[in-house]
């Protein structure tokens, strides 16, 4: 069942209460089909939703088909995107995060994504599950379980960054663009790369750019060129034996 298509944001959480859900706090600022809720074919009910004063919502969808699922979003904050729930999960967003273009986060095996304040996100991932299953062939053993994710306060996620399952990402952090996190960072670093590599340590960010002067671009240093070589001459005695060699 999916509520919340050519509906206002109150009318969609009216659909979503109606099927068995319940949510606290003020109705989120959105507009037409800013909120929309996927409760499976089956319309599951038991999901729980906490809205801050001034949340906002933008094209978020909401996909829990099996109910059960726990989403708290603070306060002054923007969520956009598509969340994938499982039961007993939990999804929280500190206040003042801001997700700036929609991102992708996915919790399934009751984990946990705790976001912090006033991070910044832009196009962004975060898996704490794969969502299927891998195997050692030998014993039998799953080798790839769900885990937490903690994201601490002031991290700033740069646009297309994918953050894995089972890490922290410590506060005042900068994760470059379309870098892939795959181990813990510590706070007020700046991290780049596939996998993710701590590059600057104690740094701090600031949502506000100030505005400065821009630095010229940096020139390419000179290489010696190479002197080119001639050419071997063919002779026609070596023409005609090519020749026998490729025409028939």
């Amino acid at each position: 069942m999916i509520f919340g298509k050519n509906l206002s944001v109150e009318d969609s959480l009216k659909a979503y209460v109606k099927a068995g859900n319940t949510y606290s706090g003020p109705i989120p600022k959105g507009g037409i089909s800013d909120l929309i809720f996927n409760l499976g074919k089956f319309g599951r009910s038991g999901n729980h939703i906490v809205f801050g004063k001034g949340c906002t919502v933008k094209a978020l969808a909401i996909v829990c088909p099996l109910g059960h699922a726990t989403m708290r979003f603070g306060d002054k904050t923007m969520i956009s995107g598509n969340v994938r729930i499982d039961p007993d999960c939990l999804l929280e967003v500190g206040n003042g995060t801001y997700f700036q273009r929609p991102s992708r986060l996915v919790l399934y095996e009751g984990v946990k994504i705790l976001i912090g304040k006033d991070c910044l996100f832009s196009n962004v991932v975060i898996r704490a599950c794969d969502q299927h299953a891998i195997f050692d062939a030998d014993s039998g053993d799953r080798i790839n379980h769900s885990a937490d994710i903690v994201i601490e306060d002031r991290v700033w996620l740069a646009e297309n960054v994918t953050v894995s399952k089972g890490l922290t990402i410590g506060s005042d952090t900068v994760i470059g663009s379309h870098s892939v996190v795959t181990k813990p960072i510590p706070p007020g670093c700046v991290a780049v790369g596939i996998p993710a590599e701590v590059k600057r340590t104690g740094i701090r960010w600031s949502k506000k750019l100030p505005r400065e002067p821009a630095k010229p671009a940096k020139p390419y240093e000179s290489q010696p060129v190479a002197p080119v070589q001639p050419v071997p001459t063919v002779t026609r005695r070596w023409s005609a034996r090519l020749r026998s060699l490729i025409l028939p």
